[in-house]
């Protein structure tokens, strides 16, 4: 038996920059969400993996299409957890999985509430990419003796190297460059290019066929869209 640790940021960060009480909820169950997706990869490796804090069972059957009664609604999944694994465990693979399930998301969410803007052009896309690809530290550490400080020590390790956001910062996201690519900043051009999106942003409520059985079944998470 081995011990895999993993823990999804940055949290505190990415919270914080919440404005209102909409947004503190969706960000903190986006990443319940994305930890469900981890904690759900591992068992799908090692089914008696045992898992600490224990996994959120409605939580995860949600996350299967296997739920029964009301969807989950509140972020009860933590952003870090140890799993006793066995022998052939790939902890890479568990990544891989989050970052599929994070990507498709986003995807989703370009499709739905930007790509059909005749004003948003592959400069926008190239943005929207960079950041989704570099959003998330997630980190991991696989060892044979239960270490409780190893998930510590694993932070003195940097891995995650973001690339220099260029141009114009995101008024709300503090440090990333907003979408529309402007160089300069002119009122008038951010206006033409935010405005029709705000008039349009509208809430989706995932479903079945939206997600793939692999990420999400039956709308257990309801992706609210804003800019």
């Amino acid at each position: 038996m081995r011990y895999f640790y993993f823990t999804l940021g940055p949290v505190q960060d990415f919270v914080s920059q919440a404005r209102r009480t909409r947004d503190f909820w969706a960000g903190s169950f986006l990443l319940s969400w994305l930890s469900a997706v981890a904690m759900q990869s591992v068992k799908n490796q090692c089914t008696t993996a045992e898992l600490l804090p224990e996994a959120d069972t409605h939580f995860l059957d949600c996350l299967q299409g296997r739920g029964t009664g009301k969807k989950p609604t509140q972020g009860s999944v933590p952003n870090r957890f140890r799993a006793a694994v066995c022998g052939g465990f790939k902890a890479d693979l568990v990544v891989k999985d989050v970052k599929r399930a994070w990507v498709h998301l986003a995807d989703i969410i370009y499709a739905k509430d930007l790509v059909h803007f005749p004003h948003v052009t592959d400069k926008t896309r190239d943005i929207w990419d960079r950041q989704v690809e570099h959003f998330w530290d997630i980190s991991w550490i696989l060892v044979d003796e239960k270490n409780n400080a190893a998930p510590n020590q694993r932070k003195q390790i940097r891995t995650y190297f973001p690339p220099e956001e260029p141009g114009l910062k995101c008024m709300m996201m503090q440090g990333w460059q907003e979408l529309s690519g402007i160089e300069t900043p002119q009122s008038a051009d951010l206006e033409k290019f935010w405005q029709p999106i705000q008039k349009n942003s509208i809430v989706i409520y995932a479903s079945a066929n939206t997600f793939p059985p692999w990420v999400l079944s039956s709308g257990v998470l309801p992706v609210i869209l804003r800019h």
